[in-house]
């Protein structure tokens, strides 16, 4: 069905007068009548009922006239999606990330990418890592970074930017302190400050602990910052990552490592489907970080 009959046949059902469209079209009465009909042979039905004095869309020609719009409007995006790809101005590409992406090298990828590719531009969305796991597996992000136990086969779908560990922060002070690495029986009858609740590493720590029949006395969940300071005002343990460890140095606290099972490796999730631009990431961060 020509797309441009449908465009006139649009504009005529407006005005219901020949004239008045062909002149908004630019083009001749007799060539738009021609047109629609046409289109109505095309379709089987007539569009318009005409008299003498006046013309009106037909019984028809009013269901049709929506189904003609959307037609009509989806070819234009069409049209703009093929410009785009022509031109490398697709739309953004959206990376569903963690609130501490600079930790999982989600930031530098993400600049070193922009630097790569200027015109590409890059929206970031932070979520806790079960939000984002979540939302991943309901479409909303084709694109997330995750993390996930050193003891869990990783998806397919995912490039492994990196590895980490959790550790415990605590003072200098603390009769654990001089030990080279802790156990969860070390640590069970310690006040523990965890990430939040809806944290993976929160729910790693849990897990580990429940196979060790370990129940953790946990006084607090919440962000490394306020857990950190809480800590230093009483006392206990902070689990994080040593990433994060690292990010704030203090003469009087120490970083121990935790045992083998709390190691954890991070990267890029991403769909099946993607478009140009978020393909073009994927295959960026995989030259990147190539695997094993």
């Amino acid at each position: 069905m020509n797309i441009e009959f449908l465009k006139e046949f649009i504009i005529l059902s407006d005005s219901l007068s020949y004239s008045a469209a062909a002149a908004q079209l630019s083009t001749s009465q007799s060539t738009l009548s021609r047109h629609m009909q046409l289109l109505e042979r095309a379709v089987g039905k007539q569009l318009f009922t005409r008299t003498t004095r006046r013309m009106i869309l037909s019984d028809f020609g009013k269901y049709f006239l929506p189904y003609a719009k959307k037609a009509v409007s989806s070819h234009e995006a069409l049209k703009v999606a093929i410009t785009k790809w022509d031109e490398g101005t697709e739309d953004a590409i959206v990376l569903g990330c963690t609130p501490y992406s600079h930790l999982y090298t989600t930031t530098e990828n993400v600049i070193a990418f922009r630097k790569k590719y200027p015109n590409i531009s890059v929206k970031t969305v932070e979520q806790p890592l079960e939000v984002l796991s979540a939302e991943f597996r309901k479409g909303s992000f084709r694109l997330a970074t995750m993390a996930y136990p050193t003891q869990m086969k990783p998806p397919a779908n995912m490039v492994i930017n990196g590895r980490g560990k959790l550790v415990a922060i605590m003072s200098a002070k603390d009769p654990l302190a001089s030990k080279q690495y802790l156990t969860t029986a070390d640590i069970k009858d310690c006040d523990l400050y965890l990430p939040p609740h809806n944290n993976a590493f929160n729910r790693m720590f849990r897990q580990i602990c429940k196979k060790d029949e370990i129940e953790p006395n946990i006084v607090s969940e919440s962000r490394f910052e306020t857990n950190l300071r809480r800590m230093k005002a009483e006392s206990g343990i902070v689990i994080e990552t040593r990433a994060l460890a690292l990010q704030h140095p203090d003469p009087d606290l120490v970083i121990i490592n935790l045992e083998q099972d709390f190691g954890f490796y991070h990267g890029l999730l991403y769909a099946d489907h993607l478009t140009r631009n978020e393909e073009t990431f994927v295959n960026f961060v995989k030259a990147k970080y190539p695997q094993n």
